[in-house]
């Protein structure tokens, strides 16, 4: 459902890029990469947005009936999850999360 947004909103940013039927010339490497950089980020910010707009509309806990954290994770990039799910909740709510992952030592 919100796939298709998020491709315009990133087309009109001129930052998609799928990668298909691309063919790259020279010193368009660079470009490349920097444009799926940003892609990246973009999304990562999106994700930790939307994870903020749940708590603060209320549907997490009118659905699940009291808040409960949003863990944030992108298995290509190990270690931002903490980073993520700590910028996408209410402070204090994912302390127990965060110190069972150190106590893991992840």
């Amino acid at each position: 459902m919100g796939g298709p947004r998020y491709e315009d909103e990133v087309r009109g940013l001129g930052l998609w890029y799928d990668g298909e039927n691309e063919e790259v010339g020279v010193g368009e490497d660079d470009e490349i990469d920097a444009k799926r950089e940003l892609l990246h980020l973009h999304f990562a910010d999106a994700c930790v947005d939307l994870a903020r707009h749940l708590h603060a509309s209320g549907p997490i806990e009118e659905i699940l009936g009291r808040p409960l954290p949003v863990v944030v994770f992108d298995m290509d990039c190990p270690g931002w999850d903490f980073e993520a799910t700590e910028a996408a909740n209410p402070p204090g709510l994912i302390e127990g999360f965060l110190n069972r992952q150190r106590a893991q030592g992840a």
